[in-house]
């Protein structure tokens, strides 16, 4: 099983992924969808996150990865869930929001990726764990990102295939 991380925000990090049991690290761009000509645009393998739902479920149909994490309201979206259900998108699960958030802010994180996975569940659309790593502090084994996302509800097969299958299904 190879583990890939479609998401590290440094670079300089990617050697140190690799040591950590990574096969595949990507460091893609992050684009802010403002408008329709954003949506348009968009380049194949990109990272798309904004505050409007219709834009990103117009972005579904292309292969990109979603961050809804930064849509208020995300996990109660069913309609933007499945449009990456039907398309060629999948959801991206950044593990930072957990990691280097406290409080509060971590606990309605949680609790908001929790229903916003198993609704991705039941509606059978795709979704990736990523580290966001910006320091070697930030970057996790496969495994820890796999015990993290059991926390968030998901099964210990599911966790692993969220960094391993759906990723590969996703890249081919």
């Amino acid at each position: 099983m190879d583990f890939i991380d479609l998401h590290l925000e440094n670079p300089a990090l990617l050697e140190e992924g690799k040591k950590l049991g990574f096969g595949t690290i990507f460091t893609p761009k992050t684009i802010f969808l403002k408008t329709g000509k954003d949506v348009n645009s968009l380049v194949e393998g990109s990272i798309v996150e904004g505050n409007d739902s219709e834009l990103l479920r117009a972005a579904a149909k292309k292969k990109v990865l979603i961050n809804p994490f930064v849509l208020k309201g995300f996990f109660k979206d069913v309609g933007l869930i499945r449009a990456v259900s039907e398309g060629k998108a999948i959801f991206e699960i950044p593990l930072d929001i957990f990691l280097c958030s406290s409080g509060a802010r971590r606990s309605k994180a949680i609790r908001e990726a929790s229903i916003f996975l198993g609704k991705c569940i039941k509606l059978k659309a795709p979704y990736c764990l990523t580290t966001r790593a910006k320091t070697h502090f930030d970057l996790k084994t496969p495994f820890e990102m796999a015990a993290i996302a059991t926390a968030l509800g998901l099964t210990s097969d599911q966790a692993k295939a969220a960094a391993s299958i759906y990723p590969e299904k996703w890249l081919k």
